[in-house]
């Protein structure tokens, strides 16, 4: 046990949220999802600071097939939106 994580790394690793845009291959992902489920993984743009390679990350996590319909739902759009409600309207 550390000093500055009592409850165990794998505990507060969890806590965290997950930007996959720029890292969206599949042994990332699954590696990902072995840790937090999907309302933890969220897909940020980081547009304008690499929009090519956010781009090309994009057209890659829709295809992976370790996502289904509602999963791919929260990545996307619908857990961003619960961090930050005020986007909602």
């Amino acid at each position: 046990m550390l000093p500055g994580a009592p409850q165990g790394v794998l505990t507060y690793l969890k806590q965290f949220y997950y930007d996959i845009a720029l890292s969206a291959n599949p042994y990332t992902l699954r590696s990902l999802q072995e840790l937090v489920d999907a309302s933890h993984i969220l897909f940020g743009s980081d547009y304008p600071f690499a929009p090519r390679l956010s781009q090309a990350y994009r057209a890659r996590h829709p295809n992976y097939n370790g996502f289904d319909e509602q999963a791919r739902k929260a990545i996307a759009r619908e857990s961003a939106l619960a961090l930050f409600p005020r986007f909602t309207g």
